[in-house]
């Protein structure tokens, strides 16, 4: 069975996480906790193959591992530069590699490349809503099981016009 990694050392507090994912009691909760409690209280997940790091996933955390049987999944808001670096690295040691990005306006990407940005670009221009987190998880997700099923998984954009709200 595969184990599934989840790294991010964001919390609510500040950002537009607040805004754009579901409300939270304590805004100083990891966003890694609130997903385990989600999985396991409204999906009824088996969290066993789980494993959350309440950190940023960087060069040093898996630079000298094997990666050939990972599949890593890029949601991160990152500079143009640190996940290019990020990538090259994990692809130079056989991972899998997949993005998941998303703005306030109204797309939703699905890539098995970097993006095309200006340089430093990170974060979101506009604030997306819940309803367009949603389908960037849940497009996310179904590309996910595609390639464990070992399918072919192309680039994907998927567009709801829609006007976001200012950062």
């Amino acid at each position: 069975d595969e184990r599934i990694g989840v790294w991010d050392d964001d919390d609510f507090q500040g950002g537009t996480g607040a805004s754009r994912l579901p409300r939270v009691s304590n805004p100083a909760v990891k966003k890694v906790d609130v997903l385990r409690g989600h999985l396991r209280m409204v999906f009824g997940t088996d969290l066993e193959r789980f494993e959350f790091f309440p950190n940023r996933l960087t060069i040093t955390t898996i630079d000298g591992l094997d990666l050939s049987d990972t599949l890593i999944v890029d949601c991160t808001d990152m500079t143009t530069e640190a996940r290019s670096e990020l990538w090259a690295v994990a692809r130079r040691q056989g991972a899998t590699m997949l993005r998941v990005s998303y703005d306030g306006n109204g797309i939703v990407v699905i890539s098995r490349g970097l993006p095309i940005s200006l340089p430093g670009a990170s974060g979101y221009a506009l604030v997306p809503s819940l309803a367009q987190s949603f389908m960037a998880a849940g497009l996310g997700a179904e590309a996910v099981r595609l390639i464990l099923e070992g399918k072919e998984v192309t680039d994907l954009q998927v567009e709801v016009p829609y006007v976001g709200r200012e950062v």
